[in-house]
């Protein structure tokens, strides 16, 4: 008579994994997790920090821009008067422009690069009026557009306009500390005749 195994075995069989364990494993995991998240969080505040810091940048910059080209267009129109009209309109800011007499925009002579000359209350700086000023150049708290206008050689005038964003604020020496700073130059000569509309010139 044959036997035939029965399929059991003396060989133990391998625990079943218990409620421990498996919590063993699963916090690692929470850990990496959260560490991930974390530093996800952290990159992506920094980069909204970083765009909000540029946005603002180019928006003050913007800003004084928009007031430097005010500057400029009121004193090329001071000069224009002045010149033109004998200061019909602007007569009283004639003793504010330059004395010298300039061959080239960066002459020796030349008031504009100085700093000291663009300080409050200095004799050749004019401060555009709120009137003369384009929307964005009046914002609140946006200093008035500043402008300078000095004789050149064969009639022209040098101008020079600064612009300024709000907050801005400097040394001593008038050197730029915060906010935006423009500059803009013009060389315009007023009393160059020009194409009227009847013809000729005028």
């Amino acid at each position: 008579m044959c036997s035939f195994p029965t399929g059991t075995s003396d060989r133990p069989f391998p625990p079943a994994p218990t409620r421990h364990g498996a919590r063993g494993v699963a916090l690692p995991v929470a850990m990496i997790l959260l560490v991930v998240l974390s530093l996800g969080a952290v990159l992506a505040s920094r980069r909204a920090a970083v765009l909000e810091e540029v946005t603002h940048s180019a928006r003050a910059t913007q800003v004084a821009h928009l007031a430097a080209q005010s500057g400029l267009r009121f004193c090329e129109a001071v000069v224009v008067d002045i010149v033109d009209s004998e200061g019909a309109t602007h007569g009283a800011l004639a003793p504010k422009l330059g004395q010298a007499v300039l061959d080239q925009t960066d002459h020796g002579q030349a008031l504009w690069p100085a700093l000291a000359n663009w300080h409050a209350n200095a004799t050749h700086r004019i401060d555009v009026p709120v009137a003369d000023q384009n929307a964005s150049a009046a914002l609140p708290r946006v200093p008035a557009p500043q402008c300078m206008a000095e004789p050149m050689t064969q009639g022209r005038f040098l101008i020079t306009a600064r612009g300024l964003s709000a907050n801005t604020s400097f040394d001593d020496d008038g050197r730029l500390l915060s906010g935006a700073e423009v500059w803009l130059q013009s060389v315009i000569a007023p009393n160059v005749p020009i194409p009227s509309a009847s013809g000729g010139f005028e």
